[in-house]
């Protein structure tokens, strides 16, 4: 009997009981080192504790519990938990094997959640069940983690105690959930549309938002646990999973669903099933959960996962992306920003760099980078280096230019979340490179196409940067539609708004074509957006003028209408500031794209000036709407502008090139700085000189020059590869 082999070790729970202030759990003592006999096998055995009494026919006398040495391919069922460690600086003694050992307050309240379940015999817990004092013992078990989520029969979600109205959100998840779920089961597939959506809103009822209950959402997720590298894979791969908040709990799949909606209304197009001003409040509210990024990845991935598992494959992800998408997660360990991702890999891809905690984290990450520059035979892990500007926490660690600093969350979210395969700057060119002897330098073939002339602030510094980037962009390029058009062959306030949204929909240079219907649709409602955007920004700007113009001339110019639901909006006539020379030219520009504007000759102008007329650059974009954009700040269309910006500018700027290209940039970069397209590396990258060779500033998109347009010009004899030093 397997119970009989089962190897009984105590661990008291009345000590949980006693606080004590120790030592960090990452510091072990001496007694946390007796407390555990060395593993026979520790790439196959794990360590599990028992929550329950003794069994009789094991014959020893009753314990609260007892800690177990198994085998992971035959273990008794067992759960796991997922959890944060919390702060090492208040404990509570936990006794193994007669030894006490220090468990944080954040743990010890988690096990007193998990103690009252009955359905929890064995429980595995990497704080209890690895030998934290053993380097060479984790270098074992780490590898093993991904193994034991996915085989443990339900993973346990610490979030934490009860607090800041918890109970309201973990209520609101149940509510979406259950209806997502039972709507999806009613139409038979995973995919949302807008009849599943209408049953899911029949089924909630009213009401269907609960502002406070969303706010509870948003602060729920900025709970420090949804930062925790680790959870990447004790999430994704669990097989079930359910979310545990002081006394509360909620499947996490239900969790997921109503994520997943939340983010996707927009795209739905549900305007006859939630206005536009809820839907703005609600993303206003639930919009404040501070990880929201990390947990979107984390639940795309769990969904990835199971389809994957479902057909019978990998979840098919390369290491370098999982490392790359969980960037903003924290890990107390830099190294474990690499290790951590081991367990989401197949197992024909094996581990780019073997677990090791004696050697620096700088040698892990340089190790890293070379090894998928090997094994890729590409450079792609260019676009992740750089002299980034990180969020929170400055980096520690002393590294090469061009390799990436994963250690912590860089400013601006890196361009592969835009997709794999959206841009090919090289166009597919075979990389060239070589380290130096000290493998602190590369060599690398590529092509410096052009540098920066002009570069504006950071939008996070800056409370009207679309209008400062706008004015930018304006004072380098000519108001005359007819005059020599932008470098990249369209106009050049379309190529200001491909740039803002770093626009991969199209082939490249000049062209007004879309790769597909969905790309058109993704390109023309953000328009549209823009537009509403750049208008309201406009009528901001030039409100006093207005009515310093209507008190002189008695003429009305802001014009007040009606939505048809009662809310007013205030939009101007714009043939009656057409000639008015207060206004500098963009505001008028804005101005005379209106709504109200009843004059077909203005309109015309003014929305070729961003298609591109009939005989201009490149060819005329068809545009699908029957009026001109609203200038409600509730427009669906406005919100999916605002939401792209947020997410693709944060943390950037905005440049002008010598050649006149339009760029966005890392908030480091500076006048001077260098555009190259680096053979075997899909995106254009900034570069700085230093001595005689380049620092990697970071990526950056230079609308005209993502597509391949420089490899024509290097066929051309306009420009030339040569051979490039990063340090």
């Amino acid at each position: 009997m397997l119970r009989a082999q089962l190897r009984r070790s105590p661990i008291t729970l009345q000590q949980l009981a006693s606080p004590v202030h120790a030592l960090s759990p990452l510091k072990m003592t001496q007694a946390h080192v007796d407390a555990y006999s060395p593993l026979a096998d520790p790439a196959r055995q794990i360590r599990l504790i028992c929550t329950k009494s003794t069994p009789p026919d094991v014959g020893g006398a009753s314990t609260d519990c007892f800690l177990t040495t198994v085998d992971l391919a035959t273990a008794p069922p067992f759960h796991a938990l997922s959890y944060m460690w919390g702060d090492p600086k208040t404990t509570f003694e936990v006794e193994i094997n007669g030894f006490s050992i220090n468990a944080t307050r954040n743990l010890h309240d988690a096990l007193m959640a998990v103690w009252s379940r009955s359905d929890v015999e064995y429980l595995w817990i990497d704080a209890l069940c690895i030998n934290q004092a053993s380097l060479d013992e984790k270098c074992y078990q780490v590898p093993l983690m991904g193994q034991i989520y996915s085989r443990a029969e339900s993973v346990l979600v610490w979030i934490g105690p009860a607090a800041n109205e918890s109970g309201r959100a973990m209520a609101l998840f149940r509510r979406w959930g259950e209806a997502i779920e039972r709507a999806l089961h009613h139409f038979g597939g995973r995919t949302f549309s807008k009849e599943s959506m209408k049953l899911v809103r029949r089924d909630i009822g009213e009401p269907l938002f609960d502002e406070l209950a969303f706010q509870a959402a948003g602060t729920f997720f900025s709970r420090d646990y949804w930062r925790r590298m680790w959870i990447m894979q004790e999430i994704v791969l669990a097989r079930q999973a359910v979310v545990l908040c002081g006394n509360d709990e909620v499947d996490l799949d239900h969790l997921r669903l109503s994520v997943a909606v939340w983010d996707g209304l927009g795209l739905l197009k549900v305007e006859d099933l939630i206005d536009a001003e809820t839907q703005l409040k609600l993303n206003l509210a639930y919009a404040e959960g501070a990880n929201l990024a990390s947990i979107q990845t984390i639940l795309k991935l769990r969904l990835e996962r199971r389809r994957a598992a479902d057909a019978g494959q990998p979840l098919g992800h390369s290491a370098l992306n999982l490392v790359c998408l969980a960037r903003p997660s924290t890990a107390t360990d830099p190294r474990d920003k690499i290790f951590a991702v081991y367990g989401l890999l197949d197992d024909s891809q094996g581990y780019p760099v073997k677990p090791d905690y004696s050697s620096p984290a700088e040698d892990i990450y340089r190790r890293f980078a070379v090894q998928q520059m090997t094994g890729s035979g590409r450079l792609d892990i260019l676009r992740f280096a750089g002299l980034l500007t990180f969020k929170k926490t400055a980096s520690k660690l002393v590294l090469p230019s061009w390799v990436p600093d994963f250690s912590t969350e860089p400013l601006a979210m890196n361009l592969i979340t835009v997709g794999d395969d959206a841009y090919h700057a090289d166009r597919g060119a075979t990389p060239h490179w070589r380290l130096s002897a000290d493998e602190r330098s590369l060599y690398v073939r590529g092509v410096i196409c052009d540098a920066l002339d002009a570069v504006t602030s950071s939008g996070d510094n800056d409370s009207n940067w679309t209008w400062t980037w706008w004015e930018l962009a304006a004072s380098h390029a000519s108001n005359d539609v007819s005059a020599t058009p932008f470098p990249a062959g369209v106009p050049w306030r379309q190529a200001f708004f491909r740039t803002l949204m770093a626009d991969y929909t199209s082939p490249g240079f000049g062209s007004a074509e879309f790769h597909n219907a969905d790309s058109a649709e993704w390109f023309l409602r953000r328009a549209e957006g823009f537009m509403s955007h750049m208008r309201l920004l406009a009528l901001e700007r030039a409100r006093d003028q207005i009515r310093a113009q209507e008190a002189e001339t008695g003429e009305k110019i802001l014009v007040t209408t009606n939505d048809g639901d009662g809310d007013a909006e205030v939009t101007v006539d714009a043939s009656k500031v057409a000639n008015v020379d207060r206004f500098d030219v963009s505001t008028l520009y804005w101005l005379q794209n209106s709504t109200d504007n009843t004059d077909q000759e203005t309109r015309m102008a003014t929305l070729d000036a961003f298609l591109g007329g009939e005989h201009g650059p490149g060819s005329r974009l068809q545009w699908p709407f029957e009026r001109y954009p609203e200038p409600s700040a509730n427009s669906q269309n406005l919100i999916l502008f605002l939401k792209a910006t947020q997410s693709l500018c944060g943390g950037r700027a905005f440049a002008v090139t010598s050649k006149g290209y339009f760029a966005l940039v890392p908030q480091l970069a500076r006048r001077g700085d260098v555009v190259v397209v680096i053979f075997g590396c899909p995106i254009t990258l900034l570069l700085r000189r230093v001595g005689n060779g380049f620092a990697v500033v970071g990526e950056v998109v230079v609308y005209g020059m993502m597509q391949g347009e420089m490899m024509e010009e290097v066929k051309a004899g306009r420009l030339v590869e040569e051979d490039l030093l990063l340090v």
